[in-house]
């Protein structure tokens, strides 16, 4: 034996095999299950509000839903909502404009996929009428009616009045 060299049997050497891996699954995100409004019709110049539901709570740093008018020039709705984080919905508003007749609107929600379209009509406001009758001689409410046009002393004052007014016919 040379010196240095150990004599002792060597011990056995345990060679031990990894487990191959399986891949993880990525963690999947809820899915996109309810678009609603607060109102199926609204007059223009209102706020109603939409909600975006997940079947269940958003991840950890929440859930983006995008979200889309098809006539921004009638409904506006932000660019996207994030639904927080443990939660499962979350409402946002809708600008809509003075329209002069119903406008349907198509409101959209997408997320992981997933799109959702829900209807909203944006009407004009009610027209109503008002007005005052004012005259020289008689004062607020009151006229002259002569048997001859020279007679009329009435102004007619019809700013009070909602809607899209296009014509006043008096008789």
């Amino acid at each position: 034996m040379a010196c240095g060299e150990d004599s002792s049997p060597s011990a056995p050497t345990a060679v031990v095999a990894a487990a191959p891996s399986t891949p993880t699954a990525a963690p999947t995100s809820p899915a996109l299950t309810g678009l609603s409004l607060s109102a199926a019709s609204v007059d223009g110049q209102s706020r109603p509000e939409g909600t975006v539901t997940l079947a269940a709570a958003a991840p950890v740093g929440g859930a983006r839903i995008s979200l889309s008018s098809s006539n921004t020039a009638v409904a506006k709705v932000p660019v996207s909502v994030t639904i927080a984080p443990g939660a499962a919905q979350e409402t946002f508003s809708i600008d809509t404009s003075t329209v002069s007749e119903p406008s349907p609107v198509t409101i959209s929600a997408s997320y992981a996929g997933v799109t959702l379209q829900t209807p909203l009509m944006v009407t004009g406001p009610a027209l109503v009428s008002a007005f005052t009758v004012r005259s020289p001689s008689k004062g607020i409410g009151g006229c002259v009616l002569g048997p001859t046009i020279e007679e009329l002393d009435c102004t007619l004052d019809g700013r009070a009045s909602q809607g899209f007014v296009d014509t006043w016919i008096w008789t």
